[in-house]
């Protein structure tokens, strides 16, 4: 009798945990569908993502001296070379890298539950580690569907992995490689997490981690060099001498490990230590080796990116993936040396404390959709720019002018990266275009978000001609920094520049 209780608890909350899991991955689905044809940003850095692939099908370098009309990203180019492809079929707007993005992110499920199922056989283990993978959705930002690179980055980094685990011979090891350099040159991340691979070559020196480490390695060096010769030595500037120039926040690294980790994924991590403290023995050394070395580069990645300056949630998605697949193997270890005929109360406990983490990560689906109240401001905002005769300078939202029929601008991120690089003669000849721009009157408009723009230079020059939002959330991007423009600027028709502020004010 206490046997058929333990097998009906047992089932009920497996199915409960399920449910929970599949409820997780549903509602990343909706709102990814519910948001794909959103034409203006859910995260600020969006518009510059649609700038990098403009310039792409223009023809112009990526990676070339920073100005005020463009400025391209630390990131190395994949993300945005695939989605020029995408461009002419999808339009130019946010579509292209949306879905790429999103498929991309699919791919990131598929390869957590393979991971697990491959591994183990155990495909509720390997639904739950899916589950929990979408369940950080919003801890991580509510990134994967946006027009970033991080989404296409993690699935070719776990692509990568998977032969190296799972393959045969140099074949697999050089398909490895590949797709190890595709995550490379879609993210520089991708480096530490596959060097930290390094102990499985020198104790596994077989064809295939030695085809793995020398295609890895001649691919992002060839690739590199070309790339750099390409835009006479700017590619190296901005993908690596420019992320070095910005400050190290070593006291972020107790909040990762305490805050972000153990405090948002506690059962998950404990769940993973159980799978290294169960796999034990001479059989599973490999599987060990490959599953730390899993662990010390998705964490260790996650953390470096985390206290570096502007690193913001989306650079968990590794440490996400990387605590999914081990909580899976963690769940079928512990189902396997668990049997429920000795202790049948474990497997009720093992999907209640699941229930547990799921409940701790539940979200607001609805706060994660622009409304058609932000659609409909965004729209208003456009006609407001196309009514000027000349130029409008939007700097934390160049896209608009875009979509308004005139010239577009640098996002102002990687603007910001310049100016507040090490380089104080290229920060400086960058901040004086910027400047002589305003003071000369170039543009008709400015329009600006809230806060602090070269004021100076924009109130002698400039004078508020109107607010455009009279509350606090329309038009506000979904994630990352809450931006929207807010006071449109136009030149000012008064030699006194403070007094004519203080009347339009």
């Amino acid at each position: 009798m206490i046997g058929s209780r333990w097998i009906a608890a047992r089932r009920l909350t497996r199915g409960l945990a399920l449910l929970a899991a599949f409820g997780f991955v549903a509602a990343y689905l909706w709102i990814a569908l519910s948001r794909f044809d959103y034409p203006f940003e859910i995260e600020w850095m969006e518009g510059g993502s649609r700038g990098h692939v403009a310039r792409i099908l223009s023809g112009e370098p990526l990676y070339a001296p920073p100005t005020l009309a463009f400025t391209p990203f630390i990131y190395t180019p994949l993300y945005f070379e695939i989605a020029a492809r995408l461009a002419p079929a999808l339009g130019e707007g946010f579509a292209a890298l949306r879905l790429v993005s999103w498929l991309a992110s699919l791919g990131c499920f598929a390869l957590v539950a393979a991971f697990v199922l491959r591994e183990t056989s155990d495909r509720v283990a390997a639904l739950l580690a899916v589950g929990v993978f979408a369940a950080t959705f919003r801890i991580s930002g509510a990134w994967f569907d946006v027009a970033r690179v991080d989404s296409l980055f993690l699935f070719f980094t776990l692509a990568a992995l998977f032969p190296l685990r799972f393959g045969r011979g140099w074949r697999a090891g050089a398909f490895a490689g590949a797709l190890g350099a595709c995550a490379f040159f879609t993210k520089q991340t991708a480096l530490p997490i596959l060097a930290v691979f390094a102990p499985c070559l020198l104790l596994h020196s077989n064809a295939k981690w030695i085809a793995f480490f020398a295609t890895f390695a001649a691919l992002v060096l060839i690739g590199s060099l070309a790339l750099n010769l390409a835009s006479d030595g700017w590619f190296y500037y901005y993908a690596f001498e420019l992320p070095g120039q910005h400050d190290t926040r070593w006291y972020r690294a107790g909040r990762f490990w305490s805050r972000e980790v153990l405090g948002r994924l506690p059962v998950v991590t404990a769940v993973g230590i159980a799978f290294f403290a169960l796999d034990r023995g001479q059989r599973f050394d490999a599987r060990r080796l490959f599953y730390g070395c899993l662990a010390v580069g998705t964490l260790g990645a996650s953390m470096l990116s985390r206290i570096h300056s502007g690193g913001y949630l989306n650079v968990l998605m590794p440490a996400h993936a990387g605590l999914a697949i081990l909580f899976g193997l963690g769940i079928a270890s512990l189902g396997a040396r668990s049997p429920a005929a000795r202790r049948p109360w474990l497997p009720v406990a093992i999907f209640a404390l699941c229930l547990a983490q799921f409940a701790m990560l539940r979200y607001d689906v609805r706060a994660q959709i622009p409304s058609e109240r932000d659609r409909l401001a965004g729209e208003r905002i456009v006609e407001r720019i196309r009514g000027f005769e000349g130029e409008v300078l939007v700097p934390a939202h160049g896209y608009l002018p875009a979509l308004a029929g005139k010239a577009s601008s640098a996002q102002w991120m990687a603007i910001q990266d310049i100016l507040r690089g090490s380089d104080a003669a290229l920060a400086e000849t960058l901040e004086r275009e910027i400047r002589g721009a305003i003071r000369a009157r170039r543009f008709d408009a400015i329009i600006v978000d809230a806060g602090d723009w070269f004021s100076a230079d924009l109130e002698s020059a400039y004078e508020l001609d109107e607010e455009l939002f009279d509350d606090r959330v329309t038009f506000m991007t979904l994630t990352g920094a809450r931006m929207r423009p807010e006071r449109v600027f136009v030149p000012r028709r008064s030699t006194s520049p403070r007094s004519s502020l203080r009347e339009s004010d």
